[in-house]
Protein backbone atom coordinates (compact mmCIF):
# COMPACT_ATOMS: atom_id res chain seq x y z
CA UNK A 1 0.00 0.00 0.00
CA UNK A 2 1.48 3.70 -0.66
CA UNK A 3 0.06 7.18 -0.34
CA UNK A 4 -1.62 6.69 -3.51
CA UNK A 5 -3.81 4.06 -2.69
CA UNK A 6 -5.31 5.31 0.31
CA UNK A 7 -9.00 6.15 0.43
CA UNK A 8 -9.37 9.67 1.79
CA UNK A 9 -12.33 10.04 3.76
CA UNK A 10 -13.93 13.37 4.30
CA UNK A 11 -15.89 14.19 7.01
CA UNK A 12 -17.09 17.62 6.49
CA UNK A 13 -21.08 17.52 5.66
CA UNK A 14 -20.08 20.67 4.03
CA UNK A 15 -19.98 20.48 -0.16
CA UNK A 16 -16.62 22.18 -0.64
CA UNK A 17 -16.20 23.21 -4.48
CA UNK A 18 -12.47 23.55 -5.25
CA UNK A 19 -11.17 25.02 -8.52
CA UNK A 20 -10.60 22.10 -11.38
CA UNK A 21 -12.87 19.74 -9.34
CA UNK A 22 -16.97 20.59 -10.83
CA UNK A 23 -19.42 19.02 -9.02
CA UNK A 24 -22.62 17.81 -10.44
CA UNK A 25 -25.48 18.57 -7.35
CA UNK A 26 -29.43 18.03 -7.37
CA UNK A 27 -30.77 20.63 -4.82
CA UNK A 28 -33.18 18.95 -2.21
CA UNK A 29 -34.82 21.30 -0.11
CA UNK A 30 -37.86 23.55 -1.31
CA UNK A 31 -36.09 26.51 0.07
CA UNK A 32 -32.77 27.59 1.25
CA UNK A 33 -32.38 28.32 4.92
CA UNK A 34 -31.04 32.34 5.12
CA UNK A 35 -28.92 33.13 7.87
CA UNK A 36 -26.28 36.06 8.61
CA UNK A 37 -23.53 36.20 10.63
CA UNK A 38 -20.47 38.50 11.40
CA UNK A 39 -17.01 38.65 10.54
CA UNK A 40 -14.88 39.07 13.93
CA UNK A 41 -11.41 39.37 12.59
CA UNK A 42 -10.89 35.72 11.25
CA UNK A 43 -13.75 34.49 12.56
CA UNK A 44 -17.46 33.97 11.25
CA UNK A 45 -20.35 34.37 14.53
CA UNK A 46 -23.58 33.60 13.77
CA UNK A 47 -25.98 36.80 13.63
CA UNK A 48 -28.20 36.78 17.04
CA UNK A 49 -30.97 38.97 15.18
CA UNK A 50 -32.46 42.54 16.41
CA UNK A 51 -31.17 42.60 19.80
CA UNK A 52 -27.48 40.87 18.67
CA UNK A 53 -24.53 42.54 20.44
CA UNK A 54 -22.52 42.59 17.48
CA UNK A 55 -25.13 44.36 15.32
CA UNK A 56 -25.77 46.98 18.20
CA UNK A 57 -21.93 47.79 18.22
CA UNK A 58 -22.63 48.64 14.27
CA UNK A 59 -20.53 45.35 12.89
CA UNK A 60 -21.87 44.64 9.56
CA UNK A 61 -23.07 41.60 8.91
CA UNK A 62 -22.82 39.54 6.26
CA UNK A 63 -26.37 36.57 4.33
CA UNK A 64 -25.77 33.28 4.02
CA UNK A 65 -27.71 30.77 2.57
CA UNK A 66 -27.90 27.01 3.26
CA UNK A 67 -29.48 24.00 1.65
CA UNK A 68 -29.48 19.67 1.71
CA UNK A 69 -28.03 18.94 -1.73
CA UNK A 70 -26.90 15.39 -3.04
CA UNK A 71 -23.54 15.31 -5.16
CA UNK A 72 -23.54 13.01 -7.86
CA UNK A 73 -19.84 13.64 -7.87
CA UNK A 74 -19.02 11.78 -4.52
CA UNK A 75 -22.81 10.23 -4.19
CA UNK A 76 -23.50 11.55 -0.74
CA UNK A 77 -25.47 14.22 0.72
CA UNK A 78 -24.03 17.57 1.63
CA UNK A 79 -24.92 20.89 3.33
CA UNK A 80 -24.17 23.62 0.96
CA UNK A 81 -23.40 27.27 1.96
CA UNK A 82 -23.44 29.84 0.01
CA UNK A 83 -23.55 33.81 -0.56
CA UNK A 84 -25.54 36.61 -2.52
CA UNK A 85 -23.95 35.83 -5.66
CA UNK A 86 -24.37 32.23 -6.00
CA UNK A 87 -28.26 32.51 -4.68
CA UNK A 88 -28.59 35.08 -7.46
CA UNK A 89 -27.65 32.58 -10.13
CA UNK A 90 -29.45 29.89 -8.64
CA UNK A 91 -32.60 32.52 -9.03
CA UNK A 92 -31.88 32.97 -12.46
CA UNK A 93 -31.76 29.47 -13.22
CA UNK A 94 -34.71 28.83 -11.25
CA UNK A 95 -36.93 31.32 -13.03
CA UNK A 96 -35.77 30.95 -16.57
CA UNK A 97 -37.03 26.97 -15.78
CA UNK A 98 -40.24 27.93 -14.70
CA UNK A 99 -41.22 29.42 -17.34
CA UNK A 100 -40.41 26.13 -19.43
CA UNK A 101 -42.59 24.71 -16.55
CA UNK A 102 -39.68 23.06 -14.87
CA UNK A 103 -38.72 23.16 -11.33
CA UNK A 104 -35.35 24.02 -10.46
CA UNK A 105 -35.35 20.65 -7.69
CA UNK A 106 -35.95 18.08 -10.52
CA UNK A 107 -32.58 19.40 -12.33
CA UNK A 108 -28.98 18.68 -11.50
CA UNK A 109 -26.51 21.72 -11.49
CA UNK A 110 -23.33 21.71 -12.39
CA UNK A 111 -21.02 23.44 -9.99
CA UNK A 112 -17.38 25.22 -10.62
CA UNK A 113 -15.48 27.08 -8.96
CA UNK A 114 -12.45 29.62 -10.09
CA UNK A 115 -9.58 31.14 -7.86
CA UNK A 116 -9.02 30.37 -4.14
CA UNK A 117 -10.17 32.49 -1.15
CA UNK A 118 -12.22 35.52 -1.64
CA UNK A 119 -11.03 35.91 -5.24
CA UNK A 120 -13.04 32.34 -5.67
CA UNK A 121 -15.81 32.96 -8.11
CA UNK A 122 -18.39 29.73 -7.95
CA UNK A 123 -20.41 29.27 -11.18
CA UNK A 124 -23.96 27.15 -12.00
CA UNK A 125 -24.83 25.84 -14.99
CA UNK A 126 -28.24 23.32 -15.58
CA UNK A 127 -27.58 19.81 -16.97
CA UNK A 128 -29.17 19.02 -19.97
CA UNK A 129 -29.44 15.50 -18.76
CA UNK A 130 -30.68 14.59 -14.92
CA UNK A 131 -29.25 11.33 -12.71
CA UNK A 132 -31.88 10.23 -10.62
CA UNK A 133 -31.38 10.43 -7.02
CA UNK A 134 -31.27 7.68 -4.64
CA UNK A 135 -34.32 6.97 -2.81
CA UNK A 136 -34.40 6.97 0.97
CA UNK A 137 -31.33 9.80 1.41
CA UNK A 138 -30.68 11.21 5.07
CA UNK A 139 -31.11 15.19 4.67
CA UNK A 140 -28.90 17.06 7.77
CA UNK A 141 -30.64 18.98 9.41
CA UNK A 142 -30.08 22.60 9.64
CA UNK A 143 -30.65 24.83 12.52
CA UNK A 144 -29.93 28.81 13.22
CA UNK A 145 -26.12 27.69 14.40
CA UNK A 146 -24.96 25.42 10.85
CA UNK A 147 -22.08 27.45 9.80
CA UNK A 148 -19.26 26.20 7.97
CA UNK A 149 -16.33 27.20 10.15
Amino acid sequence: MSYADKKIIKNSIFLKVEEGKPHTVRLLDEDPTEQWQHKMGTKMETCGGEQCAYCMDGVLRSQRFVTNVYDHTEGRVYLWSYGPMVAENLAAIAKSLEKDGENILEHDLEVTAKGSGMQKKTTIQPRFKSLPVPAGIQLHTIGRETLPF
